[in-house]
């Protein structure tokens, strides 16, 4: 079941060693789980290396890591093809 969620995954950093991402729901794109987005952003980074994510700063409109958990899957499916993109995003 779709729930209209769409989050914006944009890259913000790159070097050697890590990508870094900016990620928010943008207003009337939370669906039922961020019904009020703020448009306010968190950043997560992912170590090209071992593929680890780790969330640098917390979205404002992430209660209880939902939208930190689809970031991770979108950062790490493009790890694994070995890519880092200037932009992507999640959607459902």
């Amino acid at each position: 079941m779709s729930v209209g969620l769409e989050i914006a995954i944009e890259k913000r950093l790159d070097d050697e060693f890590k990508a870094e991402y900016m990620f928010l729901v943008r207003a009337r794109c939370g669906g039922l789980a961020v019904p009020n987005a703020t448009g306010r952003p968190g950043r997560a980074s992912i170590s090209k290396k071992t593929g680890d994510v780790v969330l640098e700063e917390p979205c404002p409109d992430d209660t209880g890591a939902l939208l930190f958990s689809r970031v991770v899957a979108v950062l790490k499916r493009h790890w694994k093809a070995g890519v880092y993109p200037s932009a992507t995003w999640w959607a459902g």
